[in-house]
């Protein structure tokens, strides 16, 4: 999809500070969200949330974190990314051949 109007005119009338701030915001709602879901998923600690039902407001959320992604020009690297996987990979993995 591409905003370019709308992106620019977010651009003009909100300071790049305040998008900082609001991908915070974002992030934070996000977490809270997922931790919900966590909550729910291990039932360990009873709560009245659904884990589908947070599942759909972290999607929510993660449209709220990507619009200021895009804003603040942030990218990201396939290969960062990759190494990253492979990282989390090797750590369960050893952890396994540890136990």
């Amino acid at each position: 999809m591409d905003f370019k109007y709308e992106d620019e005119f977010v651009r003009q009338n909100v300071p790049k500070a305040a998008v900082w701030e609001q991908l915070a915001e974002e992030l934070g709602e996000m977490q809270h969200h997922a931790l919900k879901a966590a909550r729910s998923h291990r039932g360990e600690n009873p709560t009245p949330c659904q884990v589908h039902d947070e599942l759909i407001e972290c999607e929510k959320e993660l449209g709220d974190v990507l619009n200021c992604v895009r804003l603040l020009e942030l990218h990201y690297d396939e290969t960062e990314m990759k190494l990253k996987m492979i990282r989390w990979w090797k750590r369960i993995k050893d952890a396994q051949e540890g136990s």
